[in-house]
């Protein structure tokens, strides 16, 4: 069994008062912490690049969400590529639509 002075040395060594100040780091910082691989690896030659896809939320009824998932699912594609998909047609169909101000 250790005596009370081990002990105390012991617990001396631990003391928070002797240990190193830890400088916070931001977590916006631009540049990778050294020692950290960063994510600019160029993509490999011949594989096309996907553009930047942002996240968005939304709110819709749980029937249509079940849907899109099972959708996605069976196309084996993720659920926002559904959600894309229809959102880019919409737009396409409401540009090659005519605009009468006189029909409102």
């Amino acid at each position: 069994m250790t005596s009370k002075q081990e002990l105390r040395d012991l617990m001396s060594d631990r003391s928070p008062l002797a240990r190193e100040t830890v400088t916070p780091v931001s977590p916006y910082a631009v540049e990778p912490a050294s020692g950290l691989a960063s994510n600019t690896a160029s993509p490999e030659p011949g594989k096309p690049t996907s553009p930047q896809v942002v996240k968005y939320t939304t709110r819709l009824e749980p029937a249509l969400i079940k849907w899109v998932k099972r959708e996605a699912l069976e196309r084996e594609i993720s659920d926002y590529e559904i959600v894309q998909q229809a959102l880019e047609e919409f737009r396409d169909r409401q540009a090659s639509k005519p605009t009468n101000p006189q029909a409102a």
